[in-house]
């Protein structure tokens, strides 16, 4: 897996594009502990979908209605609070350009490169742009790219819609996952832009053969990924798997003691892989069994919100 393959495939895995109606198994584990008398869903979240995916396989119905509280990444993210930290972590200084950090002949050909694609982003806004922050917009480039993926087709809006009088809370918050990009170092993140950049096409590829190894559901496919980016550029593994699974799971644990049912949407990527949150409730006395589907439809449907225009940048 090359460098440009391994931070697409961070980035869609970390926020995670995962087709529902490809296996047996859902996407959907049960947790409980010995001696304490709450249960929790982990639900592995989609941040993007199609149309044909819904209704969902009807055991998301079931636990859906089971379930008394939800919680996700971030529920209902304030986009003024992502705007500013956008501002303040993605943004260089004033005295300071991507150009001169990267060279003027590799910042023409990465703005030459965004221009052809379609990108929305003018070469003197990318100059003020760290690299975490355009290693988004290229991914977010050749997911455009496949026009049938849409975000309000992506489970976090679904379930937002489907929420009803539950209450809704945020596991993490807009400045501790941007921050979690920010923290890569820029060489990183500049060398897998790159290489992605000087071989679109062997990147579309790539992406395609993720898309499909995603569309499959099999959670082994995925921690061999996992695996290999783990390998290969341990600084992203770290920073959008390990830390945030570490953090997740502190916060999950004490949901168990409630007494109440936890429905939690998370990135399917976070299930999956050295230090998953499946893996780190386990080592913590947790029992994890992986749902089945039911074969059936249930009710759970998408739909395009009305008038309600779709982000040009693709932020976790």
């Amino acid at each position: 897996m090359n460098a440009g393959k391994k931070i697409l495939f961070s980035l869609l895995l970390a926020w995670s594009v995962l087709t529902l109606f490809a296996a047996d198994k859902a996407l959907i584990w049960e947790v409980t502990k010995t001696g304490e008398p709450g249960k929790i869903y982990l639900v592995g979240s989609i941040h993007l979908g199609r149309a044909d995916w819904y209704p969902l396989d009807a055991v998301y119905d079931r636990v859906l209605k089971e379930s008394q509280e939800m919680y996700f990444e971030i529920f209902e993210p304030d986009m003024t609070a992502l705007a500013m930290t956008i501002s303040t972590k993605g943004m260089y200084p004033p005295d300071q350009t991507l150009s001169g950090a990267i060279g003027k002949t590799q910042f023409a050909e990465l703005a030459r490169f965004f221009a052809e694609n379609g990108s929305k982003t003018p070469p003197f806004l990318l100059e003020k742009m760290r690299p975490w922050l355009v290693s988004i917009e290229l991914a977010g480039i050749y997911v455009r790219k496949e026009k049938t993926l849409k975000s309000y087709y992506g489970l976090e809006k679904v379930f937002t819609a489907h929420r009803g009088e539950r209450p809704g809370h945020s596991l993490e918050s807009v400045d501790s996952q941007m921050s979690a990009m920010a923290s890569i170092p820029d060489d990183v993140m500049v060398a897998a832009i790159l290489k992605s950049v000087r071989n679109p096409e062997k990147a579309k590829r790539e992406l395609d053969a993720t898309l499909e190894s995603l569309h499959s559901g099999d959670i082994a496919g995925l921690a061999e990924m996992c695996g290999e980016i783990a390998r290969e550029t341990p600084q992203i593994y770290r920073k959008l798997f390990v830390e945030r699974n570490i953090a997740i799971a502190e916060k999950l644990l004490p949901l168990l003691k409630t007494g109440k049912v936890c429905f939690v949407l998370v990135g399917a990527g976070h299930f999956a892989g050295q230090d998953n949150i499946r893996e780190l409730l386990v080592k913590a006395g947790c029992q994890v069994v992986q749902l089945d589907k039911t074969g059936r439809k249930g009710t759970i449907k998408g739909a395009p919100p009305a008038k309600q225009p779709v982000p040009a940048l693709s932020v976790p």
